[in-house]
Formats: C-alpha cells, structure tokens, sequence
C-alpha cells in the first residue's frame, strides 16, 4: 500500500528539472567550500519518500564532494521512522535522520539557529498552513550567507 511512494516517486520532479535543481544544489555545495568552508551543514525539510535524497545524494558522490569537504546532511520529515526511511534511499554516507515538525518551534525540536549552510525543502512546503512564518524559521536556522532551496 505504498500509493503516497508511487505518487512522489516520479511527476513532478523527474528528467530535466531535477537534473538542474540537483546541479544547483551542488553548485551551492561548491560556493560553500570556496568561501572557505571545511564542513558544509545541509538540512533537508520533508521528502519523507526519499526522492530527493537519492538523486541529491547521487549528484554530490558524482561531483565528488567528499574529496572536497565533509557535508553533513540532516534528513528530516515529520516523523522520525519516514525520515529513517527515506535516509537508507541515499548513497551518501554522512546522512542522519531526524524528525521535524515545521508547525513546532525550532529550538523545542532540539535544532539551533545559524547552523545550517543550505536547506532544501522539495514538494515539503505546500501542505504548511502558515508559509510566512515557517520562511522566516527556516531562514533562522541558516549562518550568515546560507541558501534556502525550495521547489513545490
């Protein structure tokens, strides 16, 4: 009875659009590691498929990023076993599930601000009742110079 996995496993997000959302993403790795970071700090919001996870994974082992820094990539969803889940969908090695309800304040799930390079949230927003406000979190937990990615 996976139907939630067969429907987010293909359309949208297939072909070239992801193709280019994951060269971006590892662009932003890369600016990352020549403003002189050593540990690049992801944190992914929702994709509790694994969708996103596998082909970003794929895309950072491609461009080699390991040989480049230490990118330690925080996979959430709502729900810590959706986020195991998905997290096993990944090749990269540096992969730690953890549950994060975006209608929940930050520092009561136990992440801090300014700790995150990029944070990626794909097809993961669109079910949130206040958009603003969750803008706004997610903004705080990036340093100084950090990217949110959002596709939906």
């Amino acid at each position: 009875d996976n139907i939630m996995s067969k429907t987010y496993e293909l359309p949208p997000l297939v072909g070239h659009v992801f193709a280019e959302v994951a060269a971006k993403f590892v662009e932003l790795v890369k600016n990352a590691v020549a403003a002189g970071k050593k540990v690049v700090c992801v944190l992914e919001v929702g994709d509790g498929t694994g969708r996103s996870k596998a082909l970003l994974g794929q895309a950072l082992i491609d461009a080699r990023i390991q040989d480049l820094c230490y990118l330690d990539y925080v996979s959430t969803d709502i729900s810590i076993s959706l986020a195991q889940e998905s997290t096993v969908k990944s090749q990269w090695p540096t992969m730690t599930p953890k549950a994060f309800d975006l209608s929940v304040l930050l520092a009561q799930q136990g992440f801090d601000a300014n700790t995150f390079d990029i944070v990626t949230a794909f097809d993961a927003l669109h079910a949130i009742p206040d958009i603003d406000s969750t803008l706004v979190a997610l903004k705080e937990l990036l340093v100084s110079g950090g990217h949110i990615a959002i596709l939906e």
